[in-house]
């Protein structure tokens, strides 16, 4: 086991154990709301004011109206910051990537696997942002598992890391990576593409699962399928591009995830194929598992994005977020901590939000989510204000109800969130870390390995 592996292993296994010792740095360490009945259990479903004005998504005959938040970034100055994502895993770190305006792709933390995409030494890390120099005009970045890939205006869909990904949308003819990984590569066999999603593995110390939305509106996967992410074909090792199709017609939003992948279609419908793991993890009940064939995921509407951990998984639905899996250290926000398997339930997040208006003396305001994330323990969601809220084990404490992080500089508008490290795009352009600088992962050109509890500071970037 490397000295970073057991730096982190330790620390999050050491909260683990003293739940509820030790105040999360960035959610608030105050008692449960006394305007939430005691006896409210995981059931609870509070009442949500209703909204003036916006638009009307409708679905099964019943109009819910409701304002969709405005997830875009104003670009204050520069330079500005589009788009974020991330990884980690215990073997291989904590890794960043952030999407300028400028198109030029900046990622920092581990360097295992070369999935900084750049010509520092594999296995080192950096702590600050480092420019992907052979990529430009960059559309789109995903991260999972040992890989990471972009597409680029021309439509060209780039990958690097683990080769296995890579060669598998190649054309072996041309000469594939002989090495034990690969920088930034162009993949041939890939349909021109404005969007890439990975996913990663059970093991996370392997090769992703990559699907890409084309310039045509169709789906293409390839890469992963040890446990039929890749849908209803032989699972033999990597396999290669191919057209993805579901009853529904065509999905707005293909998301892999661990070991299983989610589609929503433009009708706000949640489809679901792969491993449920056996915790409900599909969101669905199934007698094969994994269940290769995509099917609907039924009692969700309107879902507008979709989240998966190893363990549980979220959904943004019409104006909650809802959880399914397992509750192991309070991952589906229900205010309770017991490990209950369990299929898509409302979390308490709308009550806690409403709670929070009212302790601040503001009026009854209805607060969409706007982007939820989940790490192996711990899901984060921004709102249409700006808040962020996180709940489950974050290595530093365990909340069993929805916490708002404070010391953000500013509102947010996406995050990544992980059990180690976790990172918000804000409104202005701007990106902000917090939790362990294991890898460099705070971004903050801090070699300190040590640092554990770091409250949201700003990333720093050079000028592009």
């Amino acid at each position: 086991m490397s000295s970073k592996r057991f730096l982190v292993s330790w620390m999050l296994f050491a909260s683990w154990a003293l739940l509820g010792g030790a105040g999360l740095v960035h959610c608030s360490a105050a008692e449960p709301r006394e305007d939430i009945p005691s006896d409210a259990g995981p059931n609870y479903d509070p009442p949500v004011p209703d909204a003036s004005g916006g638009s009307s998504i409708a679905d099964s005959g019943i109009t819910d109206t409701y304002e969709v938040p405005d997830g875009s970034v104003t670009c204050d100055s520069e330079p500005c910051v589009v788009a974020i994502a991330g990884s980690y895993d215990y073997d291989t770190g904590m890794v960043f990537c952030a999407l300028l305006k400028s198109g030029s792709l900046h990622c920092w933390g581990s360097n295992l696997v070369s999935r900084l995409g750049s010509s520092l030494d594999e296995g080192t890390y950096s702590s600050v942002p480092r420019r992907v120099d052979a990529l430009t005009e960059v559309t789109s970045v995903s991260l999972a598992g040992n890989n990471a890939c972009a597409t680029t205006a021309d439509g060209g869909v780039w990958c690097w890391g683990d080769p296995t990904l890579i060669n598998a949308g190649l054309d072996l003819d041309a000469g594939p990576p002989t090495s034990d990984s690969a920088l930034p590569t162009r993949l041939d066999l890939v349909p021109s593409s404005s969007k890439v999603t990975l996913g990663g593995t059970f093991d996370g110390y392997s090769f992703a699962t990559a699907c890409v939305a084309t310039d045509a509106g169709t789906t293409y996967c390839w890469g992963n399928n040890d446990t039929s992410q890749l849908g209803p074909r032989a699972r033999t090792g990597a396999a290669p591009p191919e057209r993805l199709s579901i009853d529904s017609g065509s999905a707005a939003t293909i998301v892999p995830s661990i070991g299983r992948t989610f589609a929503i279609t433009q009708s706000g419908q949640l489809w679901s194929w792969g491993s449920g793991d056996g915790r409900f993890l599909l969101g669905r009940d199934t007698s094969e598992d994994p269940d290769p064939v995509p099917t609907q995921v039924s009692g969700l509407r309107d879902v507008r994005g979709i989240t998966s951990s190893r363990f549980h998984s979220c959904a943004i639905a019409g104006k909650t977020v809802e959880c399914w899996g397992s509750n192991y250290l309070s991952g589906l926000g229900l205010g309770t901590e017991d490990g209950v398997d369990s299929l898509p339930r409302p979390t308490m997040l709308a009550s806690i939000v409403q709670a929070d208006d009212e302790d601040a003396g503001l009026p009854r305001r209805l607060d969409i989510p706007l982007q939820v994330s989940a790490g192996e323990y711990v899901t984060c969601a921004v709102m249409g204000s700006g808040r962020v809220y996180c709940w489950g084990a974050s290595g530093q404490t365990e909340d069993k109800s929805p916490r708002r992080v404070d010391g953000l500089s500013e509102p947010a508008v996406a995050i990544v969130a992980s059990s180690a490290t976790s990172c918000a795009l804000l409104r202005s352009g701007s990106v902000e870390c917090w939790g362990y600088n294991a890898w460099g992962a705070l971004g903050r050109g801090i070699d300190d390995e040590s640092i554990e509890y770091a409250p949201p500071a700003p990333v720093v970037f050079s000028r592009d």
